[in-house]
């Protein structure tokens, strides 16, 4: 007849941290359990527990593909917003670098432009150059949303490549993106000018204090208030010695002659 013995198991159990400062050595077989995370381990009799690996189930399927992220701006790194192990990084295998800016001179305002000068600022090994170099032109703006593209032009000596006249525009920005080749290196750059306009002139201020008086002006003529009530006439008023009045040749009907006595 079989007899059934009854056994029961127990397994050693500590804490996660307590495990990890533990010097106990597992027995091969022999389970170990953190007590306060509920997860096993396996021991082989040599490691400690800390060192043995968690006791796992089978590797579960796949789960379903996350949706799709939002897509990146656009653009084009420039020089000047690499990191300097990313700019050593633009050297090319002869320890070369090749560094380019763009920029547009001129003014676009109220909707027209002044003269707009593209210039291409090339720089190899920190030396600007001047010549013996290529840029591929692309741009697009003033009502056309769609790259244009002027491959293979030579910069004059101060770096222009490109050139729009003044005139009235629409579209209201343009954008200019370059590609610079010299010995064989590549290097790219963009820049953009947008449209500024100006605003409505705001209603006039109040009136300033009245500043002081000015100074007084030059006398003016004398003026005709003595009135002939007999003709309605302006008459003249003269003041004298009898002597002065009998010197006058021509007297006139016209003046009031008032003679004083000088003595």
């Amino acid at each position: 007849m079989t007899e059934t013995i009854p056994v029961r198991v127990q397994h050693k159990r500590m804490s996660a941290r307590d495990w990890a400062s533990s010097t106990l050595v597992l027995l091969d077989g022999e389970l170990g359990v953190e007590s306060d995370t509920g997860k096993v381990k396996v021991g082989n009799g040599r490691d400690r527990f800390s060192a043995l690996q968690y006791l796992t189930g089978p590797k579960g399927d796949r789960g379903e593909t996350g949706p799709v992220g939002p897509k990146g701006a656009d653009g084009v790194m420039r020089f000047e917003n690499l990191t300097s192990q990313q700019r050593e990084g633009l050297r090319g295998d002869n320890g070369h670098s090749l560094n380019a800016n763009v920029r547009i001179e001129g003014s676009y305002r109220n909707g027209a432009t002044s003269q707009l000068n593209l210039i291409a600022d090339v720089y190899y090994d920190g030396t600007r150059l001047t010549s013996g170099y290529t840029v591929d032109y692309y741009y697009r703006g003033f009502g056309n949303n769609n790259w244009q593209s002027l491959p293979n032009q030579t910069p004059d000596a101060n770096g222009k490549f490109g050139q729009w006249n003044a005139s009235q525009r629409s579209g209201g920005w343009l954008e200019v993106y370059i590609v610079v080749t010299h010995n064989g290196i590549k290097a790219a750059a963009s820049t953009r000018l947008d449209n500024v306009s100006d605003g409505a002139t705001g209603p006039a201020g109040p009136a300033g204090p009245a500043g002081p008086a000015g100074a007084r002006g030059a006398d003016g003529a004398p003026g005709q208030n003595i009135i002939n009530q007999n003709s309605g006439q302006p008459m003249k008023y003269w003041s004298g010695t009898r002597a002065q009045y009998d010197a006058i040749p021509n007297k006139d009907s016209n003046t009031i002659y008032d003679i004083y006595s000088s003595s």
